[in-house]
């Protein structure tokens, strides 16, 4: 401090050597800067007198949108609201009223919410949030909202009621008002908004009713049966208009195209009322106002400046266009007699005339003898600025001068070219921190070291804004995880007191004070556990808040100095404190997209999760699947990162490398949201959408009993009774074999033979007659493919099992897969999109599905290639399609659905695609099969391993890495562990 202040003796202040400079310019300028003065006050009073004007229009415009924004986002909320477009009745509508409430609880000037629909019903809810309201309603005492319903009684008349409800919507009274020609369907807000994909407002117009002027803004459901409204008076506009008056004699009018008065700093003359006219808006003119009525024959909408003369006084003014939304434009016009906008600037102009030749006289033998002398060290300062905007922080700042400012200049440049060099240092440091815990262990650290604070500690705003949450402290003797989670949580809200840091929150304001850990400050208050840091009898405490992008303190970050204070107070640099905020500031930048960034990867995780649940979700037969896989897939990955076998030893996976492999294994089978459940189901081969032996069933029955008709009609005509009876017992029980050989073709738990075959199509040839249309009642796809074939009107004799031309569905050309596709795909498509042929599905050799099933089914992993390809991963996750469609691969190139060979395929697919085979090999929750054991399942992967249809290497490393045995133990049924995993790998060697 001595040598500080030694260094600044001999040096005078900079005013002194800028006055003697300023005389100078005065010199060679004096003359032009006298006239140029004269001319310009002028100019820039009345371009200021221009911006107040504008300035007034602003406030009326945000004045305006401030109440209209809200308005809009209810009404457009309202109308995407099913229950309100289909309430059909007062009760379903009355159930709205807590949602109305609410909507006109925090809209002071939306004086009423209606919804007009389609068929000429109407439903209206005001708030009597007034005297005036109550009055005019006739409510009574207690009422808080107003109903009105307009509906069609059963006489077809339109009859309107009304209703009162407290402010717990506790219904009060109500009364019929009778019979109403009222129709919202004609009303222009109604006419406005049918048709728009958007809300629509109306022209400002008088509320009759009400006696107010305001619009109206409304929106059409999307099912086009309702269109939802809301009025909003202009009362507060004529307040903002009262406020803003320019002088004692300015007026200021709103007004729209048609000369009317929308707002006025006397709102009761805006209404027009008489004995013998309607109540009607007051024009321009009509307000009462001499200056206005002046003013009004000359007043145009697409004017932008007014001047004018009045009483024997010059007036000025200005027209501005307010255009609030795309359907309401406004006018406000502004006056003022000039003299009182020009009072100051008429005397500030003659005293600067007067000043400015006094001191040219008395500064010009001065000037010129000690410019130069001050210019010097100004001119090595502007080059050492210039090398700091070229970032060329190198070298520090000198310059020698005996003006004490410059001097102090001087230093103060070189102090900012440390600072900011250290400043770029710091947010290079914080910048390239990708992990959410470790940037706020950072943060705290270089606050502290930045401050030369002994502790510091980093809380942030929790998610509902109700609380303060410890994240991080360093500094002390003994910190840890531990010390985190003692330091207390600090209530944001509430009444009751607040300690520094939640008071720092909610001022925004940086907070210093004193403390000692026996203080008597409360502990949930954050200022004893903060000092209690130190070894210390007293400490400065400084809780400095931090500001996101949108201007909100979302955290505090307290540092905790051992500096006892001093007589002047605290004793602690406040250029440290600036500059930890100025840190501050793009560290909470930091820290919000570091938390932005981790709500965005777990709501992407929730979703994936959510995605496969719902896979899982959709049919019982694929149980826990798209969970088990991903589980087993990263147990084996995670063994290849530390294997050191050949075909392992470069594989490696970072962070972003697991998260790829984490979302491609989730979303695995995300294609199966597009295969139809009854497929996917398929328990017999005649099952569609229910099962279609019934039909055939009932076929067998018929013949059954045209069977036993015949033989009565045998019989009437005097056959042989014994014989007819014992052809009649021969051909029931060759019926009920036939149909017992259908049913157990039709479960698929056998392959089937040759001979099978052939006794299905010598079964097939029986016939029976059908008497009935088959042709009505159908749908209009079976109509179409019944229009393909050739028809045959009942009676007739028809084949007990069918293959026809309306068992054909074709494929969709959306369906077809062009040979070059984008996506790389070689499909074998079947012609059919599906055969339900019955005796092409009963033919079906293994299992219940036929070709065009299988393809169907066999078809979501292409899906969940076309689905994950459109997706616009970031480059990290640029993986995730190639290695989750790459689970039915084959590393012989004869996989599904590219053909791809090993070389082609990601090592983490032809991971998962083990994964797949193994869990769907063993799965216990799966009904329509019994899982493997466990020495079974690995003789079938052993077997495709030697075929190379897995990959060879990754089912060793499976085997022989213990992840088989590991997976079995979590997840395998205990009854299928029949040998283990070790005793497996030695019999295999």
């Amino acid at each position: 401090m001595v040598n500080k202040y030694l260094s600044r003796l001999g040096r005078h202040p900079l005013h002194a050597h800028i006055a003697t400079i300023f005389i100078l310019l005065i010199a060679l300028v004096g003359v032009v800067l006298g006239w140029f003065n004269y001319r310009q006050n002028t100019r820039v009073i009345l371009s200021a007198s221009s911006q107040v004007f504008s300035q007034i229009s602003r406030e009326l415009l945000l004045d305006f949108q401030g109440t209209y924004r809200p308005v809009v986002s209810t009404v457009n909320l309202l109308s995407q609201d099913d229950r309100v477009s289909g309430a059909g009745n007062l009760d379903a509508r009355l159930a709205l009223l807590p949602v109305f409430r609410e909507a006109l609880a925090n809209q002071p000037h939306v004086s009423a919410l209606q919804v007009g629909y389609a068929n000429g019903d109407f439903f209206i809810v005001r708030p009597l949030n007034s005297a005036y309201m109550r009055e005019r309603f006739e409510s009574p005492d207690k009422a808080a909202l107003v109903v009105d319903n307009i509906a069609a009684d059963k006489n077809g008349e339109r009859t309107q009621e009304r209703l009162y409800f407290d402010a717990d919507l506790n219904g009060l009274v109500g009364r019929s008002l009778g019979v109403t020609p009222y129709d919202p369907r004609v009303r222009p807000w109604y006419e406005a908004a049918v048709g728009r994909n958007q809300e629509a407002a109306t022209e400002p117009y008088l509320y009759y009713f009400i006696g107010k002027v305001g619009i109206t803004v409304g929106r059409q459901s999307p099912d086009g049966q309702a269109v939802v409204a809301s009025d909003i008076t202009l009362e507060h506009l004529s307040e903002t208009l009262a406020r803003q008056r320019l002088s004692s004699s300015a007026e200021a009018v709103l007004f729209d195209e048609r000369g009317r008065a929308l707002a006025y700093r006397d709102a009761g003359r805006l209404v027009l009322k008489s004995d013998t006219t309607d109540t009607q808006l007051a024009t321009v003119g009509g307000l009462g106002s001499p200056v206005l009525s002046a003013l009004a024959p000359q007043l145009r909408p697409e004017q932008t400046a007014l001047s004018f003369a009045f009483d024997g006084r010059k007036w000025r003014g200005a027209v501005r266009r307010i255009e609030v939304t795309y359907d309401v434009v406004f006018f406000v016009a502004i006056a003022a007699p000039e003299e009182e906008l020009l009072a100051d600037a008429l005397r500030i102009r003659r005293q600067s005339t007067w000043i400015t030749v006094a001191i040219l006289l008395a500064a010009l033998p001065l000037a010129w003898l000690l410019a130069n002398q001050i210019a010097r060290p100004l001119r090595r300062l502007t080059t050492q600025t210039d090398q700091i905007r070229h970032f060329d922080f190198a070298g520090p700042v000198t310059t020698s001068s005996l003006v004490l400012e410059i001097y102090e200049l001087a230093e103060s440049i070189d102090a900012m070219k440390s600072t900011i060099r250290k400043f770029l240092d710091l947010t290079s440091s914080v910048a390239g921190e990708r992990h959410f815990d470790g940037l706020l262990q950072k943060i705290t650290e270089e606050a502290m070291h930045l401050s030369r604070a002994d502790a510091a500690v980093l809380y942030l705003v929790n998610d509902d804004a109700s609380e303060l949450e410890p994240a991080c402290v360093r500094g002390g003797s003994d910190v840890s995880e531990k010390t985190v989670s003692s330091l207390p949580r600090m209530a944001l809200r509430g009444d009751g007191p607040r300690g520094p840091l939640a008071e720092c929150v909610r001022t925004g304001r940086t907070i210093t004070l004193t403390a000692s850990p026996t203080s008597d400050a409360k502990e949930e208050d954050g200022v004893r556990p903060l000092a209690s840091l130190l070894d210390t009898e007293m400490a400065c405490l400084v809780a400095i808040p931090l500001r996101d992008r949108d201007g909100h303190v979302s955290g505090t970050l307290g540092l905790a100095f051992d500096t006892p204070p001093t007589r002047e107070g605290l004793a602690i640099e406040q250029e440290r404190i600036a500059f930890i905020e100025a840190f501050s500031g793009f560290a909470v930048l930091s820290i919000e997209s570091q938390r932005l960034l981790k709500m965005q990867k777990a709501l992407l995780d929730a979703f994936i999760r959510l995605m496969a649940g719902a896979i899982d979700a959709k049919s019982p037969y694929t149980g826990r699947h798209c969970q088990r896989v991903p589980a087993l897939t990263q147990m084996i990955a995670q063994a290849a990162c530390t294997a050191n076998a050949p075909a392992f030893r470069d594989f490696a996976l970072d962070d972003e490398g697991w998260e790829a492999l984490h979302i491609a294994c989730w979303l695995h089978d995300c294609g199966k949201v597009t295969t139809p459940e009854y497929v996917v189901d398929k328990a017999t081969k005649l099952e569609t959408i229910h099962n279609r032996l019934h039909e055939i069933r009932t076929r067998f029955e018929v013949l059954r009993r045209d069977a036993t008709i015949r033989y009565w009609e045998l019989l009437a005509k005097g056959g042989a009774e014994a014989e007819l009876r014992v052809e009649l017992e021969r051909e029931h029980q060759r019926l009920d074999e036939e149909f017992a050989f259908i049913a157990s073709c039709n479960e698929g738990k056998e392959s089937i033979s040759s001979e099978q075959l052939e006794r299905l199509r010598q079964i097939a040839e029986r016939t029976w007659v059908r008497t009935f249309d088959d042709g009505v009642g159908l749908s209009i796809e079976e109509s179409q493919r019944k229009a393909q074939g050739t028809p045959h009107p009942a009676p007739v004799a028809e084949q007990l099992l069918r293959d026809v031309s309306e068992h054909l569905i074709h494929r969709k050309p959306e369906e077809c897969i062009a040979p070059d596709n984008p996506w790389g795909f070689k499909l074998d498509t079947p012609e059919y999109s599906y055969n339900r042929g019955e005796l092409h599905n009963l033919s079906v050799s293994r299992g219940t599905l036929t070709p065009e099933e299988r393809y169907r089914i066999d078809n979501h992993i292409v899906q969940t290639i076309i689905m994950l390809s459109s997706l616009p991963w970031p480059r990290h996750l640029r993986k995730v399609p190639d290695i989750a469609g790459g689970h039915h691969e084959k590393p012989d190139g004869t996989g599904h659905p590219r053909r791809l060979a090993k070389e082609e395929l990601p090592l983490e697919a032809r991971m998962m695609a083990v994964a797949d085979i193994f869990e769907a090999l063993t799965a216990p929750d799966r009904p329509y099969k019994k899982p493997k054991p466990l020495s079974e399942a690995l003789d079938i992967m052993r077997a495709m391993a030697e075929r190379d249809h897995i990959d060879p290497d990754v089912f060793d490393l499976f085997v022989r890495s213990g992840v088989c045995g590991e997976y079995a133990q979590q997840y395998l049924d205990p009854r299928q562990i029949d040998v283990m995993v070790e005793e497996y790998v030695a019999a295999w060697d």
